[in-house]
């Protein structure tokens, strides 16, 4: 990943215990398809609403954020509990990348974000003097 670090302090927010057993959080996969003009990541997150993703870009830093679901609001009878937990993922963007045209969408239980790459600049020769 030349022009993306996914940082490895991610913060994952409580997990809810379905179980007797112990409460375990899960990594959400990323994948992140860096290309010649942009760069791609897609989560899966199905059974959200784009309503309940939130992205933010301050200081070349991508965040990524799934908010958990209130079980209180919900009939969970039917909801599957892995689809319940929140994620707050960080990206750090390097310089050559556009982070004035980030385009974001979710379809099919994909949350699918695209950041540009800026061009770049064409050989330049030095004449020694």
């Amino acid at each position: 990943m030349n022009n993306l670090e996914c940082r490895n302090h991610a913060q994952f927010a409580p997990a809810k215990n379905y179980s007797t057993g112990p409460i375990h959080h899960i990594n959400t996969p990323f994948r992140i398809k860096d290309t010649e003009g942009e760069v791609v990541i897609s989560c899966a997150a199905p059974g959200r609403e784009k309503s309940d993703f939130s992205l933010q870009l301050k200081d070349n830093l991508l965040t990524i954020k799934l908010n958990e679901i209130d079980e209180s609001n919900k009939d969970n009878q039917d909801i599957n509990p892995m689809a319940h937990r929140g994620f707050e993922k960080y990206f750090a963007l390097l310089d050559k990348m556009d982070t004035t045209n980030i385009k974001a969408h979710y379809e099919k239980g994909i949350l699918t974000v695209v950041l540009g790459k800026k061009p770049v600049p064409a050989a330049q020769n030095i004449q020694i003097l």
